[in-house]
């Protein structure tokens, strides 16, 4: 797990960081989604830092086709992306489209497909050269690549802050 700086309200405590650190597996997942079909955008808490310090975490439904599955395995639905200043790239499999302790920002279905290799794209990109810096203005920028990949920026951009 990073290491979150003492300047930006660690000061020794033990903090849960939502989801996990981006890798070559979790980008692989993503290229493997076929697609998505809706996004959701979260205001969340920074851990650490006071109450109102948010950061933005964008969740994409994987598109269900309806098949028959046999292999029961419990297959989360949703896909969790958020750039956690101080942490860096995360990536979650969920359930259902929620952030803990997060505000629902907007949400949209979308009428083209999102393919899973577009996001795996953008998330690449960022893991292997901007995730350098952990500053908060990073978080933004990262939604709003996400938001840009599944073509739909233009109806969230006002509320990536």
């Amino acid at each position: 797990a990073g290491n979150m700086p003492e300047c930006l309200g660690m000061r020794g405590k033990k903090l849960v960081v939502p989801s996990k650190p981006v890798d070559k597996e979790a980008i692989a997942d993503l290229s493997h989604v076929c697609r998505f079909n809706s996004v959701w955008l979260f205001n969340a808490p920074i851990p650490g830092l006071p109450e109102g310090e948010v950061h933005q975490v964008v969740v994409l439904q994987i598109e269900d086709f309806g098949f028959d599955r046999d292999d029961d395995d419990g297959q989360s639905s949703c896909v969790q992306l958020q750039f956690l200043p101080g942490y860096g790239l995360r990536y979650q499999r969920i359930l259902s489209p929620s952030v803990s302790h997060g505000q629902l920002v907007k949400s949209k279905s979308c009428s083209t497909p999102i393919y899973g290799y577009r996001i795996a794209d953008v998330v690449e990109d960022w893991w292997k050269h901007k995730s350098v810096r952990l500053s908060r203005s990073q978080s933004a920028k990262f939604a709003k690549d996400i938001l840009e990949a599944c073509d739909v920026l233009r109806e969230f951009e006002r509320h990536v802050k």
